[in-house]
């Protein structure tokens, strides 16, 4: 009787974390640019949903562009070397709408000799509100790099409901044993 009343709380919470990783994982998969559109006119492309921002768009050091209440200016691009390989660092400067810096975001692109792989590393922001996310893509300094920048709003909650609902798995599977406890 005992471990039945255990398995059903466990059960429960399981699915509960399926569920929500689930929902993590669907709408993450940025659409994917062809490194063939880098020597021509690059299009913007801008999606939104209802609190969610994405743009992707080329550019060139020193330029700017603004996704909701922020300006962001590409400042400088940096080769950089790491212990296991080389990088090409972005440098943006994040501003708010009373030109306060917010932050610094450093993306890179990183080249593994080893391995022969290219990576791209995203920089991220995140505070209470949002998360603001810049991603370096490919380019070069005549026609500048693509750039994808995202704003999600309230990410950091999902993590704090996640952190929640377990502990209240944990203390709803303690009182529980207490409950048995006492009937034994």
């Amino acid at each position: 009787m005992k471990k039945q009343l255990l398995i059903l709380p466990a059960i429960f919470f399981l699915l509960i974390l399926l569920v929500f990783f689930y929902l993590l994982t669907i709408d993450r998969n940025p659409s994917e640019v062809p490194s063939a559109l880098l020597n021509k006119k690059f299009p913007k492309f801008k999606s939104e949903s209802l609190l969610k921002e994405e743009k992707i768009i080329q550019m060139k050091v020193d330029s700017e562009t603004n996704i909701r209440e922020y300006n962001i200016i590409f400042k400088e691009i940096n080769e950089i070397k790491g212990p296991n390989y080389l990088a090409l660092q972005g440098n943006f400067f994040v501003y708010d709408e009373s030109k306060n810096i917010i932050t610094k975001l450093k993306p890179e692109n990183r080249f593994y000799p080893i391995t022969n792989n290219f990576t791209t590393e995203a920089s991220i922001d995140t505070n209470l509100l949002r998360d603001l996310y810049i991603v370096l893509g490919e380019g070069n300094l005549n026609d500048g790099w693509i750039v994808r920048i995202y704003y999600n709003p309230l990410v950091i909650w999902i993590w704090i409901g996640a952190l929640t609902i377990f502990l209240g798995g944990i203390v709803s599977m303690n009182s529980n044993l207490k409950k048995l406890q006492r009937l034994s």
